[in-house]
């Protein structure tokens, strides 16, 4: 069972969401029936920079990026730094999976037309296989930004085993 908690920013009418919460309940799916919070913030300004963490380096690093979704899964939710009302604040062990979904620009949204979709489709995929078989016991983070240069979803992957963090991988993938 999902349980739905949303939080949304004021966006300037010149930017809009890539993706949708119905979108994201569709990837989180449902976990072999836990109960399962999914926390979606939708973001007011665009990110145009990788997270301070991303593992890309060298020329890649300096090439144009747009942060399109954050998606992250803590065994511990407590962990997470969240608003101070959470909804779970009383479960005992909450599963709860955190996204940020920043906008873009809409001239992006009218060159690639299909983005939505193919980030739908990269989203279920990526989490199917992270989630195989219900939420695992360790933490996980999904990450997929825009190379718009040139017209590339680039998905960033990071485990962690027990408080290790495992190395990322990266796909840059074509959006068609």
């Amino acid at each position: 069972m999902i349980i739905k908690h949303v939080t949304r920013g004021r966006s300037p009418r010149t930017v809009h969401h890539p993706l949708k919460y119905s979108d994201l309940e569709t990837a989180v799916g449902e976990q072999g029936g836990a109960r399962v919070h999914l926390a979606v913030h939708f973001a007011d300004t665009p990110v145009n920079a990788r997270p301070h963490d991303s593992v890309v380096s060298g020329a890649d690093a300096g090439s144009e990026y747009r942060q399109l979704v954050q998606v992250h899964f803590h065994p511990q939710a407590h962990r997470v730094p969240s608003a101070n009302d959470v909804p779970w604040a009383g479960e005992d062990e909450p599963n709860v999976i955190f996204v940020d979904v920043f906008p873009i620009e809409r001239d992006v949204s009218k060159w690639l037309p299909r983005l939505r979709l193919f980030i739908t489709a990269e989203l279920n995929r990526r989490v199917g296989e992270l989630t195989k078989g219900g939420l695992p016991s360790d933490r996980w983070l999904l990450r997929a930004g825009l190379l718009p240069e040139t017209s590339e979803l680039e998905v960033e992957t990071t485990t962690w085993t027990a408080l290790r963090r495992n190395k990322a991988t990266i796909d840059v993938v074509g959006v068609p």
